[in-house]
């Protein structure tokens, strides 16, 4: 049985061209079963400005854990200002059960200008 440290919300904020926070989060995937157990990562849906590394699939032995990295792409950057949702889904292998899920947001702000007749505010 697979299960993952948290499956709060991930939250990644920053301003249109770039320099987003936190640089990252990790997630731990464990086995807490009795048998070995394959998992694979995938996100869904695809999204360019999110990327995971670390143990993105295979098996796990009992009691064995891997760690899950969840982070912002370069491509981020390129946004215009909104919101941008996706999950990362952790599946046992195989049979396609989900084994947990995180929720990942990225906020884009605007840039900060001129705007009007000398007036500055955020857009």
């Amino acid at each position: 049985m697979l299960t993952i440290d948290s499956n709060e919300l991930v939250q990644f904020r920053g301003r249109a061209g770039g320099g987003f926070a936190p640089a990252g989060i990790a997630r731990t995937v464990t086995n807490s079963g009795k048998d070995a157990a394959g998992y694979s990562v995938a996100t869904i849906p695809a999204a360019p400005w999110l990327e995971t590394g670390g143990g993105l699939g295979g098996e796990l032995l009992p009691d064995e854990s891997v760690v899950l990295l969840i982070g912002v792409t370069s491509e981020a950057a390129a946004l215009a200002p909104g919101e941008y949702v996706a999950t990362v889904r952790i599946t046992s292998e195989p049979g396609g059960t989900a084994a947990g899920e995180v929720v990942v947001r990225l906020v884009v702000r605007g840039l900060r200008g001129m705007v009007g007749f000398g007036s500055r505010r955020e857009i």
